[in-house]
């Protein structure tokens, strides 16, 4: 992944693409569920839960075999390709290890949601809450660990006007960003065995501070800077 200058940079050709094996076979695969299935889905099948587990949304028959399976090759796509615009491109070579595995991850993620849809149709019961916060903890702690080492880009990341504008300013806000992950991917295990639902919220409104608690560590730290 080199390019005419011999700089390493981001190319999207086979060497890129094999690393993703794990996500061709969950895609193929849903699709293939689909086809397989369509015929013996229901009129109406449940496509949304709420906070409690419980079923609160349904849809077509079309939208149940195939919405999740199309989104979740487009998601994989974009990942694919934004890279391609982005002014800093090269910088993926540095971070493409954890890119890669983000990438599949994401992926898995989505098959599962739209495994328990699937499961719920043939009338199984499936703990959502469990499955639900359970991946998205794996996802955060996977980004928490992982998020220091993501350089200066547009599309990957903790993306605030001060970030994009300080190099310093990205790498110490993913430094601290990092570190509030992982402790996001943790805490709803605290509150689980009082409450699911109460796990659930403090997963959400972690993430919520997280991200408000990351624009405005940018923001001081940029105007710290800018005023030396």
């Amino acid at each position: 992944m080199r390019n005419d200058v011999g700089e390493a940079t981001y190319r999207l050709d086979w060497q890129e693409v094999r690393h993703d094996w794990p996500a061709w076979i969950v895609l193929l695969g849903s699709f293939i569920a689909g086809v397989l299935l369509y015929p013996s889905l229901p009129e109406q099948v449940p496509i949304h839960w709420n906070i409690a587990g419980q079923v609160d949304g349904y849809g077509s028959r079309a939208a149940g075999a195939f919405m999740l399976p199309a989104l979740n090759l487009g998601i994989y796509c974009l990942m694919l390709f934004l890279p391609l615009v982005d002014p800093n491109r090269a910088n993926y070579a540095r971070f493409l290890g954890f890119y890669r595995g983000f990438r599949v991850l994401m992926t898995l993620f989505l098959a599962v949601l739209y495994a328990i849809t699937l499961l719920a149709v043939e009338g199984l019961q499936v703990d959502v809450g469990l499955v639900v916060t359970l991946g998205l903890s794996l996802l955060f702690l996977y980004l928490g660990n992982s998020l220091g080492r993501v350089r200066h880009n547009y599309f990957v990341g903790i993306k605030t006007p001060w970030t994009l504008a300080n190099e310093e300013v990205w790498r110490r806000t993913h430094r601290l960003g990092g570190r509030l992950f992982v402790l996001v991917a943790v805490l709803p295990w605290i509150a689980w065995p009082f409450s699911r639902t109460a796990a659930f919220i403090v997963l959400i409104g972690g993430l919520v501070l997280v991200s408000a608690a990351t624009v405005v560590y940018s923001a001081v730290l940029y105007h710290r800077i800018a005023g030396r």
